[in-house]
């Protein structure tokens, strides 16, 4: 039963990226879609009811009650308090208790990581392997211009004649980016970004060139091929950020260690830390080549001078205008998770349906939905597991800091199932001893 379990996890990590679901709940707006007012069961849902199934078997089968006497208990407890206090006030209903079950669905996922004993290499490889064939296809759509539709994988049609479909425009021309396995190119981005840290993570795993070690390069280069058609902004910097901390820093902190270990340690590491120096002076040339090789695109999308440029960085500021309103109206308690947009059709009822968009900025989104109250009490978190747990790795470091600064970039990391149990993930697996 345990290797049972520890095989869901890794599954349950491969499907992530992959937004196979059945669309329970479909409400519209104004005649149109309203993608965030959906209820929906993905195909990782239906492995991770399996997992927390499996475990809470094997907790009974070995008299272990630490599922419930725990000091997780107090925070379930203060998380199902807060979410009935807001609940009263929240507009709708349905969408708030959707949107709390997922956040405990994360803090589930956090616990069933860290109760479990399973390989964590194994788990790295899963979400490597699953991200490379997201970023296949991406580079497949960019090359060929259309994204072919296939419901099994949740894979839905795109083109770079369709209005409202993601793409460059060029004096005219429009060229689609990859979504790969997501719904927005900037989504296939900020997981290919973390798939390149979890890369930098295995590297030093593998002492001499192996197949492993060959498999790893390859998943290198489809990871930022797939991400530099992606044409994600946000996320190219964050890919910069983490070339240049590579190229010019040291990957592990000895701590607490008397000199002479300390000396050992760090020249234990010297040939590690060279591997990733060139590792990422290679991928910095091979991203510097694609720029080259698609200058003109690059440049539209840095100078932001086009049409549809100008119109997006309208759009954005625009959103947080809208999330700064919204946030003074609901200054103590904020709308409800999954209400944002909810409040948005209060303010402004004759739009259309894509105009009901969450702000593009976690921070933001995360404040007018929760409020003071419920920010305050992430924060306490968030400083709990900071102090709590020694981090000595910096690649740990590293992962913690790329989610902060994408944070301010986009809203998927809150709003897209995957997104958020991605986050809840990474603390879980940096929060598990090595």
């Amino acid at each position: 039963m345990q290797k049972t379990i520890r095989y869901l996890i890794y599954l349950f990590i491969f499907l992530l990226p992959w937004q196979t679901r059945w669309i329970i709940f479909d409400p519209q707006i104004n005649s149109g879609v309203w993608e965030y007012g959906r209820i929906s069961l993905y195909g990782f849902d239906i492995i991770f009811i399996l997992l927390c199934i499996m475990y809470y078997v094997l907790c009974i089968k070995q008299k272990n009650y630490s599922l419930f006497i725990t000091h997780y208990l107090l925070l379930i407890i203060t998380l199902l308090l807060y979410y009935f206090v807001t609940f009263i006030f929240t507009d709708n209903k349905l969408i708030s208790f959707y949107w709390f079950l997922r956040i405990t669905q994360g803090f589930l996922l956090f616990y069933i990581i860290n109760k479990i004993d399973f390989d964590k290499i194994k788990l790295v490889w899963a979400f490597i392997i699953s991200m490379s064939l997201s970023a296949s296809l991406g580079i497949y759509q960019f090359l060929t211009q259309s994204a072919f539709a296939f419901k099994w994988l949740g894979l839905a049609s795109h083109s770079a004649n369709i209005l409202g479909d993601s793409v460059v425009e060029l004096a005219g021309e429009r060229w689609l980016r990859a979504y790969g396995s997501f719904p927005h190119p900037n989504i296939l981005a900020g997981f290919c970004v973390i798939a390149i840290i979890f890369c930098f993570y295995l590297f030093n795993k593998y002492n001499e060139f192996n197949l492993k070690k060959f498999l790893l390069i390859t998943n290198y280069s489809l990871l930022i091929t797939g991400l530099f058609f992606t044409f994600s902004r946000a996320a190219w910097l964050a890919f910069l950020l983490i070339i240049f901390y590579y190229i010019f820093f040291k990957s592990v902190i000895p701590t607490k260690v008397g000199i002479q270990k300390l000396d050992s340690g760090l020249r234990r590491n010297d040939k590690g830390d060279k591997n990733k120096k060139f590792i990422a002076c290679v991928l910095l040339v091979a991203f510097c080549i694609l720029s080259v090789i698609y200058f003109p695109l690059v440049k539209t999308r840095i100078v932001g001078a086009e049409r549809l440029e100008v119109k997006s960085n309208i759009e954005r500021m625009s959103s947080y205008n809208q999330a700064v309103k919204i946030i003074k109206n609901n200054l103590l308690l904020g709308t409800g998770l999954g209400n944002y947009t909810v409040e948005l059709q209060k303010i402004y009822s004759d739009k259309p349906a894509y105009f009901y968009q969450p702000a593009h900025n976690v921070y933001l989104l995360v404040f007018s939905e929760i409020g003071i109250i419920g920010v305050v009490f992430i924060l306490i978190l968030l400083i709990y597991f900071l102090k709590k747990y020694s981090i000595k790795n910096t690649d740990y470091l590293l992962l913690i800091t790329i989610f902060f600064f994408l944070f301010f970039f986009d809203h998927f990391w809150w709003t897209l199932p995957s997104g958020l149990l991605l986050v809840f993930l990474v603390f879980g697996f940096l929060n598990k001893q090595d």
